[in-house]
Parts: structure tokens; C-alpha cells; sequence
């Protein structure tokens, strides 16, 4: 399946946001990761959100712990991670669709494409390639 295929399958009817949801009957924002990897890509991308509270850590586990697995990237890139800045910390995570876009999914928002320019990013990763 393309990014393009994966993208539209997600939105076209938006898969619903679930709290811990992995798959497209309902995701939350890293289930929405996890899924494009997996399907796009055929990469498995752990699951960060059990142990780490609603995905508070998710910038500095990128910078720290996992930084061996996902390297930043100063432009975007389809399916780049973007960890995005809610309430004054990086607690959500969408994928870069476009030069322009990312796609997510929140509590009350189901899956669909926002202007990148709707959020505070704090950066984009990407898997390293080893």
C-alpha cells in the first residue's frame, strides 16, 4: 500500500479516534504511527505510549533513549513524525502528508489533514536506516 492509499483509507470515512486503538477500526495519535509504518513501510514502530503518559516524553525519548532509532530532520518529509507542542508540552504526534499538511487524529477529532501551519511543531523524525 502507498502513503497516498494508506492516507486515504484513513480518512475516507475517518477512522474515529480510540485511546489505544492500533488499527484502522479506531487509533489515537502514536496508533496512527504505528499504522502507516507498518502498513507503508513494513516497519514495526514500538509503542511508546504504555509507560509514558499520554505521550509526554515523546520529544525527549525521541532525543534521548530511541534517538539510535529515529533520527530528526529539518525539512519535512512524507510520513515524518511531527511532535506537536498541546497545552505547553509535545504530547501529540501526526505524520507529515505533504509539504504543507499533516495528518492526525485526537480526542473529539477524527482522523483527517490540517495545514502543518495549524501547529506548534517541535520537530519531525524519521527511522534511522541501518
Amino acid at each position: 500500500m502507498t502513503f497516498d492509499e494508506w492516507m486515504r483509507k484513513a480518512t475516507v470515512p475517518a477512522v474515529p479516534f480510540v485511546a489505544e486503538g492500533r488499527d484502522f477500526d479506531g487509533w489515537d495519535c502514536w496508533g496512527l504511527v504505528m499504522s502507516a509504518y507498518r502498513e507503508v513501510k513494513d516497519i514495526g514502530v514500538p509503542d511508546y505510549t504504555y509507560g509514558i503518559e499520554n505521550l509526554r516524553q515523546l520529544a525527549v525519548l525521541f532525543k534521548d533513549r530511541e534517538r539510535k532509532r529515529w533520527q530528526r530532520v529539518e525539512t519535512p518529509e512524507p510520513m515524518a513524525v511531527a511532535c506537536i507542542f498541546r497545552r505547553g508540552s509535545v504530547i501529540h504526534a501526526g505524520l507529515v502528508a505533504t509539504k504543507r499538511r499533516i495528518i492526525h487524529v485526537e480526542n473529539g477529532v477524527e482522523t483527517c489533514l490540517q495545514p502543518i501551519s495549524d501547529f506548534r511543531v517541535e520537530g519531525y523524525y524519521v527511522p534511522c536506516v541501518s
